[in-house]
């Protein structure tokens, strides 16, 4: 549950957070998948691929609740009214298509980050 998992974070920040970095995922049952389609000799997941995929250097997460299921603190920062599937078929398994959500969007908050290569900003991306 939520208190569970709040207080791994908690944890972590009590006894490494100030002296440790949060890389990118990285999984090592992606290495031979990337490699053999052409996606580098990495485990990254496409959208979190450092070195091809991400010219813009921006990052961006959306939730669509919170764990509590009680909803957003703070009010929502985006209205999710479709998806393309195909942009994300690691996570939906779906090799193409689309989602659409008539008149039922569901409350979505989103945060991103921008850096900027050999910036100051350029050590917080992971």
């Amino acid at each position: 549950g939520f208190a569970i998992e709040s207080a791994r974070v908690l944890r972590f920040d009590a006894n490494a957070g100030g002296s440790s970095v949060i890389g990118w995922p990285e999984y090592a049952a992606l290495v031979e998948y990337n490699d053999r389609n052409g996606l580098g000799d990495h485990g990254y997941p496409p959208n979190f691929d450092l070195q091809n995929s991400c010219d813009l250097n921006t990052v961006m997460c959306c939730f669509i609740d919170d764990a509590q299921d009680a909803g957003f603190a703070a009010a929502s920062t985006t209205d999710v009214c479709r998806h393309d599937l195909a942009n994300s078929p690691k996570s939906n398994h779906i090799k193409s298509g689309w989602s659409v959500f008539p008149n039922e969007e569901a409350a979505t908050h989103c945060v991103g980050y921008t850096w900027k290569d050999g910036d100051g900003s350029d050590l917080f991306k992971g």
